[in-house]
């Protein structure tokens, strides 16, 4: 049965959000738009989607292969800035990685609540996964910034 349960979906786009902005981090917490190359704290820049979040295939909206950090200038102003974006996806995984995340957008897929259940579970891990193998400088407030979104979305 796939989920109704919008308030799943929320939390997942938040912790899925910081999970790809800290994935992307340098060890300064610094993390380059996708779109045009910025460099912003991993706080103040977006979870940018190649394929826009409200496709028909909810997988493409969890991603990591469609989605990077993106400034907000580029991810609103520029509806994503999708030629900048398109380059870079391009130049990370090739031509045919970008023609299948057009071909998988219009298959049809949702996520069952469970489904959300378990994916929330997962990238919770995960940021901790990185935070932990990774030689942030400032380590504590990453994980002082994790551990908020966490309480914010009653994770915790």
């Amino acid at each position: 049965m796939r989920s109704k349960n919008k308030t799943l979906q929320r939390k997942l786009d938040n912790l899925f959000s910081v999970y790809i902005r800290i994935l992307h981090a340098d060890l300064n917490g610094y993390v380059k738009c996708i779109s045009c190359g910025k460099l912003l704290h991993f706080s103040k820049i977006d979870c940018g989607h190649f394929v826009n979040r409200n496709c028909k295939n909810e997988t493409l909206r969890f991603s990591p292969k469609n989605c990077f950090p993106q400034c907000r200038h580029c991810n609103f102003y520029y509806e994503g800035n999708p030629a900048g974006y398109a380059l870079e996806i391009i130049e990370k995984f090739g031509l045919e990685h970008l023609k299948s995340l057009f071909l998988t957008q219009s298959t049809s897929f949702s996520f069952s609540d469970s489904e959300y259940k378990i994916l929330l579970r997962y990238y919770n891990q995960e940021i901790y996964n990185h935070i932990l193998k990774t030689d942030f400088r400032n380590k504590k407030e990453i994980t002082d910034y994790v551990s908020n979104i966490e309480k914010r979305l009653s994770l915790k």
